[in-house]
């Protein structure tokens, strides 16, 4: 009884990690009760040297009030507003791009309680994919509740490179 009761409850953890598309969402390290997640746009595939792709970046909040991010549409080296992604590639070199993504729109986004927000982003648009093997890729969102501000860090995301044919 103890392992069909074990059993259930391992599945039910498996079933709430699936998004709706049926993929696995991995997530960051809680924060202040702010988590994130980056995942390829469409499905997890490999990518050929020098293909355009997007991330799919979602943020959640699993606290009790209101977190505040702010987010606009534009690519900028201004530190603490945007999204900045640290990318490593197959040889270990640190390819992170120095310039940071603001989301679409403008303005504060409201992440209440027990909500989750995505948007897309075009990394590949800012840093270059041309070596073959597995890169790490981890995303980090600036984050403000009225005066308190801090970061939130993805899940590590690995995407494999292939020669384009």
């Amino acid at each position: 009884m103890k392992t069909h009761i074990y059993l259930s409850f391992l599945l039910l953890l498996g079933l709430q990690a699936r998004g709706d598309d049926g993929t696995i969402q991995k997530w960051g390290v809680i924060t202040n009760g702010i988590q994130m997640s980056i995942a390829l746009d469409g499905r997890d595939r490999d990518i050929n040297t020098n293909e355009q792709f997007q991330l799919l970046v979602q943020i959640k909040n699993l606290g009790a009030s209101n977190a505040w991010s702010y987010v606009e549409n534009v690519a900028n080296s201004e530190s603490g507003s945007g999204l900045h992604c640290d990318v490593v590639s197959p040889s270990g070199k640190d390819i992170s791009p120095n310039i940071e993504f603001r989301g679409e729109g403008g303005g504060f986004i409201n992440l209440l309680s027990g909500t989750t927000n995505s948007f897309k982003f075009d990394l590949s648009s800012i840093c270059k994919f041309n070596e073959i093997g597995l890169y790490k890729i981890t995303a980090q969102k600036a984050i403000s509740q009225g005066e308190k501000s801090w970061t939130v860090t993805s899940n590590p995301l690995f995407v494999k490179v292939i020669r384009a044919k």
